[in-house]
């Protein structure tokens, strides 16, 4: 209200000059103001394409006004490159012939020392690479040797682990049958199977016998090491035994 109070009564504004205006009509033609009409949107979109063509026509003569100093600038340039043709043309028919050769062979020299300086150069990288491909088969050697090695070494750990565990299963199997016949899995025994991650045996796949029979079992699992590494010299095991459940 241009810095000066008003008051609002019953939907009107009243200035302290005492002058009235009505909050629901327009301020210059005090015609009613339709809320929420479709003629609001209306006019709203009217004025937004009315501000896209101005912005557009201003676009536009900014295109115009570039295209006319290039323009300018492209005649300019043909000006130039027209005076450069007829001065180069001149130029050309002034040079002594022997003055042209001279030239022509000073441009070939320096041409035939820059492709030297190159050759001396991929020379020296060249053996570089011949080295760096001879370690490569230098390593690549070692490697397929490292990699036999391994793989021999470990058909032989596993061709040593078989016969192992077969001796261990020969030895101990022959010592259950020869126990009293009163487990038949005993007399029976043909596969013995240990994993000591778990500390157990099976005979035959079973592992349940009464406690004599464990114990049994158990002290021919040991015998069968003890003997084991008594035949065999590279087998690790202490080549000692110690039983502490005889009374079992």
């Amino acid at each position: 209200m241009d810095g000066k109070l008003a008051l609002r009564v019953a939907g009107e504004v009243v200035r302290r000059d005492g002058y009235h205006r009505d909050i629901g009509a327009c301020h210059l033609c005090k015609s009613p103001l339709h809320i929420g009409d479709k003629r609001g949107g209306h006019l709203k979109m009217r004025e937004e394409r009315a501000f896209q063509e101005k912005e557009s026509r201003n676009l536009l003569k900014e295109k115009v006004r570039r295209l006319e100093v290039l323009n300018g600038r492209s005649a300019e340039l043909q000006s130039v490159a027209k005076l450069l043709r007829s001065q180069f043309s001149e130029f050309r028919h002034r040079v002594d012939p022997l003055d042209a050769e001279i030239g022509n062979l000073m441009q070939r020299i320096g041409y035939l020392e820059k492709s030297v300086e190159d050759l001396h150069r991929k020379s020296a990288l060249a053996e570089i690479v011949n080295g760096k491909i001879e370690t490569r088969n230098v390593l690549s050697t070692k490697i397929s040797s490292l990699n036999d090695y391994l793989a021999f070494s470990e058909n032989s750990r596993r061709a040593r682990s078989e016969k192992i565990a077969a001796s261990i299963n020969e030895l101990c199997a022959d010592a259950l049958r020869r126990d009293l016949p009163q487990e038949e899995e005993f007399q029976n025994a043909e596969v013995i199977e240990y994993d000591f991650g778990r500390n157990s045996v099976t005979v035959n796949g079973r592992s349940k016998f009464s406690a004599s029979s464990a114990t049994y079992l158990k002290n021919s699992f040991l015998f069968s090491l003890f003997e084991l590494s008594l035949e065999d010299p590279e087998v690790r095991w202490p080549r000692f035994i110690l039983l502490d459940n005889i009374e079992d």
